[in-house]
C-alpha cells in the first residue's frame, strides 16, 4: 500500500512538473447538452435525463434535406440556453425563420445571435472572436454553443470573391476539385482544440447526397466538410424521415416521425440507433418517442410476452411493475415514467415533471387521436415542401 501511495506521488507531482494531467483525472465530457428527447440522449451519451450531445465538442449531424437537422439545432439553441449558456447560429443558408425557431425550438429569440456567413475563414473568425468576447465578460464556465447551418453550402474566399464580383454568371469560375474539403479540414484542425479548451461545443448540419451512376457499395454520400468532418466529430448523426405527421380533422401536415442512428461516438456506445421520434412544427419535440428500445438496449426494461414488458432491477426499487407498449410506435407510457423516475436517471418525480413539462403541447399531440402517421419517401421531399409552406 504505501509503495503504490509513493508511485501515486510521484505520477502526479511528475504531471504538474510537466504540465501534464493523469488520465485518471481527466474527464472526456465535462457536460451534454440536452436534445428534447430520452432515447437521443441516451443513444449520444449513455444518460437520459442529463444527457444529450457532449459538451465543448465538434457534433455533425446529416441527413436527406428536411430530415429534421436545422430543427433539432433549434432546440440545442433553447437547451443551452436554459443551462445558463449563450447560443449562436451561422445561418449559412440565409432560411432562418424566428417564428418557426421560438415554435419547434423554444428558443429566447432576444438571447440568440445569428451570422450570415459565407465562408469558411469567416465562420472561423467568428467562433474565435465570439469565444474570447464571451469568455472575457462572462467568465470561464458558461457553456457556449454555436450551431454551422450548413457546412454544405458554405464557400472558400475565392469562390465568394468570384460570386461577389462576378457581372456575367458564365465567367463564375468553377469549384476546384477538393477545394472546399481541404479548407474545411484546416479550419476544423484548428476549431477542435480551441473549442475543447473554451468549453464551447459546435453542432454542424450537413446534406447526404446520392452519387451519380454509383452501381456497387452505398451511393449515399455527405455534401460538406470532405473527409475531415467525419474525423474530427466526436459525435456525428444520420438523420432521417419515416412517417409525416397529419391532423386528421384539418388535414394538415404538422410533423415529421424521424429514425435517429448514431455513426461515430467517443462519448459512448457507437452504432446505436432509435426510431418513432416525433417532431411537431409548431410544438417541437416529443421527449417520449423512441424510448422503448432505448429502455431495452439500457437493459432497464426486459420483453414479457407479446406487447408487455417488465422494469428491470435496481430501477423496479423492489416492485413488480408491468406496462404495456408498442414496439412499432416505439414509446411508453408517461405513467411507468412517474412510477420510477429513476428509469430515465431522474432523482424524484418532480424533476422529472419539470422536464416534461417543457414538452407538454408535443407529447399531447403524441398521444391524440387527432393524428395520423403515413409513410414517406426515403428521400423525403414531400416533408420538405410540408416545412417550407409551414415556416413561410
Amino acid at each position: 500500500m504505501a509503495k503504490k501511495k509513493n508511485d501515486d506521488a510521484f505520477y502526479e507531482n511528475l504531471a504538474l512538473e510537466t504540465k501534464g494531467e493523469l488520465l485518471e483525472n481527466l474527464s472526456k465530457v465535462a457536460y451534454f447538452i440536452d436534445s428534447g428527447n430520452l432515447a437521443v440522449n441516451w443513444i449520444c451519451s449513455g444518460k437520459f435525463i442529463n444527457g444529450g450531445i457532449p459538451g465543448g465538442k465538434i457534433c455533425e449531424v446529416f441527413g436527406p434535406e428536411a430530415s429534421g437537422k436545422s430543427l433539432w439545432g433549434y432546440r440545442l439553441l433553447s437547451a443551452i440556453q436554459q443551462m445558463g449558456g449563450i447560443g449562436v447560429y451561422f445561418d449559412c443558408e440565409r432560411a432562418i425563420n424566428p417564428n418557426f425557431v421560438k415554435a419547434v425550438g423554444k428558443v429566447d429569440t432576444n438571447k440568440t445571435l445569428v451570422y450570415c456567413l459565407p465562408t469558411f475563414d469567416q465562420i472561423e473568425t467568428k467562433i474565435i472572436h465570439a469565444v474570447t468576447a464571451i469568455r472575457k465578460h462572462k467568465g470561464k464556465e458558461i457553456p457556449i454553443l454555436f450551431v454551422w447551418d450548413s457546412i454544405g453550402v458554405t464557400m472558400t474566399e475565392r469562390e465568394w470573391n468570384d460570386v461577389a464580383n462576378v457581372k456575367d454568371s458564365k465567367d463564375t469560375t468553377k469549384e476546384q476539385p477538393g477545394e472546399r474539403a481541404k479548407k474545411a479540414g484546416a479550419v476544423l484542425r484548428k476549431l477542435n482544440p480551441f473549442l475543447d479548451d473554451n468549453n464551447a461545443t459546435l453542432y454542424i448540419v450537413n446534406q447526404q447526397r446520392s452519387k451519380v451512376g454509383v452501381i456497387f457499395g452505398d451511393p449515399n454520400t455527405t455534401s460538406g466538410g470532405g473527409k475531415a468532418l467525419p474525423y474530427y466529430a466526436s459525435l456525428r448523426l444520420a438523420m432521417g424521415v419515416q412517417k409525416k405527421i397529419e391532423d386528421k380533422v384539418l388535414e394538415i401536415p404538422v410533423g415529421i416521425n424521424l429514425r435517429v442512428a448514431v455513426k461515430k461516438n467517443r462519448s459512448f456506445t457507437p452504432f446505436l440507433e432509435t426510431h418513432g421520434v416525433q417532431l411537431y412544427f409548431d410544438q417541437g419535440i416529443n421527449p417520449l418517442g423512441g424510448l422503448l428500445s432505448a429502455l431495452i438496449g439500457a437493459k432497464r426494461v426486459r420483453p414479457s410476452g407479446k406487447g408487455n414488458y417488465v422494469v428491470q432491477e435496481p430501477w423496479a426499487d423492489g416492485k413488480e411493475i408491468k406496462f404495456k407498449a408498442s414496439k412499432e410506435r416505439n414509446d411508453v407510457p408517461m405513467s411507468l415514467l412517474f412510477d420510477c423516475p429513476a428509469i430515465v436517471d431522474a432523482t424524484s418525480e418532480e424533476q422529472l415533471r419539470t422536464y416534461l413539462g417543457t414538452f407538454a403541447e408535443a407529447i399531447e399531440l403524441s398521444t391524440s387521436a387527432d393524428m395520423s402517421e403515413i409513410d414517406v419517401d426515403v428521400e423525403g421531399t414531400d416533408v420538405s415542401e410540408l416545412v417550407s409552406q409551414f415556416s413561410e
